[in-house]
């Protein structure tokens, strides 16, 4: 919602190179906040995320969210300006 008011492009589809925001709680992100990644690649099985502040300080790490999971309306798109 925030996004869209502030002009960016916001899907409900995921696109490498857009922005995946998870609603607070969503696959232990934090609870009042939500979090954001970066999408890497989108493959049939998935999406592959990179995303900072798993480990701690300036760490990146890799995962795959699942199908069920990145095409939900738990999730959202953000085109990067």
């Amino acid at each position: 919602i925030k996004g869209k008011a502030l002009g960016y492009e916001v899907s409900q589809k995921p696109k490498a190179g857009w922005l995946i925001s998870f609603k607070p709680g969503v696959a232990g992100s934090d609870a009042r906040y939500g979090h954001v990644a970066f999408v890497e690649v989108v493959r049939p099985e998935g999406i592959l995320i990179s995303e900072g502040n798993v480990y701690g300080g300036t760490v990146i790490s890799y995962r795959v969210i699942a199908n069920d999971l990145a095409t939900s309306d738990q999730v959202s798109y953000i085109k990067a300006k």
